[in-house]
């Protein structure tokens, strides 16, 4: 499996517990991968934009992940696409204003 660098947006949001992972990882096995993982290009870099639990956890169940890459004009783009990711998280409000300070510092 191919190792992307994680874009410095989606490092604001915290990793799953190992339990967590492990539920993530089980429901994988069984159901297969639903979302893909994100990448994002933005002038020709690649960056893991979106996913990276759903990759641990594809690790963890021995499936192969399916990939998106979309194209960004620039990492402002980027950090609104991993924002309107954010509303679809399992988040609290503090932790939702913690990620969106740290996206636009």
């Amino acid at each position: 499996m191919k190792d992307f660098p994680i874009h410095q947006a989606a490092d604001c949001y915290r990793l799953m517990n190992q339990e967590e992972l492990e539920r993530l990882a089980e429901d994988i096995r069984h159901n297969t991968l639903r979302d893909p993982i994100i990448i994002g290009k933005v002038n020709g870099a690649e960056w893991l934009v979106d996913g990276r639990n759903r990759l641990h956890a594809c690790e963890l169940a021995g499936v192969e992940p399916n990939f998106q890459i979309i194209e960004f004009a620039s990492d402002d783009e980027i950090c609104a696409f991993v924002r309107s990711k954010s509303e679809r998280r399992d988040l609290t409000a503090g932790e939702r204003a913690m990620a969106v300070a740290m996206l636009y510092r």
